[in-house]
């Protein structure tokens, strides 16, 4: 088993450096063409990629979308809002899901006493755990379906974690805007 985990990542760190060899080889063509879709696609991008990086969990995070379209020419100020809005706006759906989806099931596991600890730390840490989760790379989505699913308020839920995650790409839109003026 410890052979497979081994091959798996020796392979997944080869791609990755060839992915890296070749946009280093191709930058021009590689800038250029971000150039010339941002000027067409501009903001309404923006707002679908950020929308579409916190559909699930993975490793794109939504400050990506947000700060290339800074850099090649965006008002920083119209991107912040327009990607804030598509991350509350998959961030409420994914609440949601949580709750209709996930709440069942959450109901069932916490009847059984492996997982009843689990249930009473998640509803005396949840909002925590949220915020930390929107203000880390800890997989945010999966809080906010374990909120929806334990039944967080969804004041709660939208202080501790969409202006959470609102506060992050500020602060990277901000650390952006820094460096490269």
């Amino acid at each position: 088993m410890k052979a497979k985990s081994n091959i798996f990542f020796v392979v997944f760190i080869s791609i990755v450096l060839i992915l890296i060899l070749i946009v280093s080889l191709n930058y021009e063509k590689v800038d250029s063409f971000i150039e010339q879709n941002v000027g067409v696609y501009g903001y309404p991008a923006i707002f679908l990629f950020s929308f579409l990086t916190d559909t699930i969990d993975q490793p794109i995070v939504p400050e990506v979308p947000a700060i290339l379209g800074f850099v090649y020419g965006l008002n920083i100020l119209y991107v912040f809002l327009i990607a804030a809005l598509g991350i509350s706006c998959m961030g409420f759906i994914n609440f949601y899901i949580g709750r209709k989806v996930f709440s069942k099931k959450i109901g069932d596991l916490c009847t059984t006493k492996k997982y009843a600890n689990y249930c009473r730390l998640f509803h005396k840490y949840g909002k925590w755990s949220l915020l930390i989760a929107a203000l880390t790379p800890l997989p945010y989505v999966t809080f906010v379906w374990l909120s929806g699913a334990f039944g967080m308020r969804f004041r709660t839920f939208f202080v501790f974690g969409t202006l959470a995650k609102a506060l992050r790409l500020g602060i990277a839109l901000l650390i952006a805007s820094i460096f490269y003026v």
